[in-house]
């Protein structure tokens, strides 16, 4: 469960800073590996952000959970798929709508 909840932690914070990390400067087909970030409770997130093309982006982030001695003992990897408005967004892409897949 902590692991998760880093996960999805680290998507809001990846999608809540956006422009500060410089996204939509990545060409279609690149990606950015954002560093890890260290949350309480001995868990962690890393992200990354790959552009598909000229209006998608997929942000994947792992969540871990720790022991005491670093090791791993919980991991959870989400996803986020983005679309820009327009081309470009001031504050960034936004968040597709659930949807089912058949």
């Amino acid at each position: 469960m902590q692991a998760a909840g880093a996960a999805e932690a680290g998507a809001a914070a990846v999608a809540g800073g956006w422009e500060a990390h410089g996204l939509d400067l990545l060409a279609p087909g690149d990606s950015a590996a954002l560093p890890a970030v260290p949350l309480p409770g001995r868990t962690d997130y890393l992200p990354t952000v790959i552009r598909l093309n000229g209006e998608l982006f997929l942000v994947r982030v792992e969540g871990t959970r720790r022991d005491a001695g670093g090791g791993q003992l919980a991991r959870r990897e989400v996803g986020l798929l983005l679309r820009t408005a327009d081309g470009a967004t001031p504050g960034g892409p936004r968040l597709l709508r659930n949807r089912a897949w058949p």
